[in-house]
C-alpha cells in the first residue's frame, strides 16, 4: 500500500530509510563518523571503529573529543 506524496512517511518507510542509511554508512571503506551540533557521536561506521580501536557502543553519545590525541587536545585548548 503505497502513500499519497503529501502524507507523513509511515513508520515502515521510515524504518526501511534508517536501515539504507546505515548499510551505506557501514559499507564505506573510509571511516564515518556522524556528530551532532555539540559534537556528540551519532554515528561510527565500521572503518572508524578499526581506525580508532573503539565500537560504536563504547563512544555513541561521547564528545568526539574522546577520539583525538591528549597532545592534540591540549594544543587546541
Amino acid at each position: 500500500m503505497s502513500q499519497p506524496p503529501d502524507s507523513t512517511p509511515s513508520f515502515e518507510a521510515l524504518r526501511v530509510s534508517a536501515a539504507r542509511w546505515r548499510a551505506v554508512i557501514d559499507a564505506a571503506v573510509d571511516g564515518i563518523i556522524v556528530i551532532d551540533s555539540r559534537g556528540r557521536v551519532e554515528a561510527f561506521n565500521h572503518a572508524a571503529e578499526q581506525m580508532f580501536g573503539y565500537q560504536e557502543a563504547e563512544v555513541l553519545g561521547r564528545n568526539v573529543s574522546v577520539l583525538m590525541p591528549d597532545d592534540w587536545l591540549a594544543q587546541s585548548a
